[in-house]
Formats: structure tokens, C-alpha cells, sequence
């Protein structure tokens, strides 16, 4: 005897902002903090790749 597949709805897409909303203030002020932080360190890093490249690949 075959097993039989249960149909389950398909879950739904989860928003950042649905997410978001289950944070407390303190939670979100260190989300935002980290996210600060990591965006600073990517900028850097871009910056100093444009240092390091010669001229000619500007």
C-alpha cells in the first residue's frame, strides 16, 4: 500500500518588517547597531580596495 502524501498550505514569506515587530526596543537598537557597524566595515573595505588598485583599473 502507497503512503499518502498530506497536502500542507506552503508557508508564507516571512517580511523583515514582520520580523522586525517581534524585537523588543533593546533588540532593535543592537539590530541597528550591528548594522551600522557592518556597513561602516564594508565601506572600508571598499574604500581601501580602491586604494590598492593601480590607477589604470580606476
Amino acid at each position: 500500500m502507497k503512503p499518502q502524501l498530506i497536502s500542507q498550505p506552503k508557508p508564507s514569506a516571512t517580511l523583515p518588517q514582520q520580523v522586525w515587530a517581534t524585537l523588543t526596543p533593546s533588540q532593535q537598537k543592537t539590530v541597528l547597531q550591528i548594522l551600522v557597524q557592518m556597513c561602516s566595515q564594508l565601506i572600508s573595505q571598499q574604500n581601501q580596495e580602491k586604494k590598492d588598485e593601480p590607477v589604470s583599473e580606476r
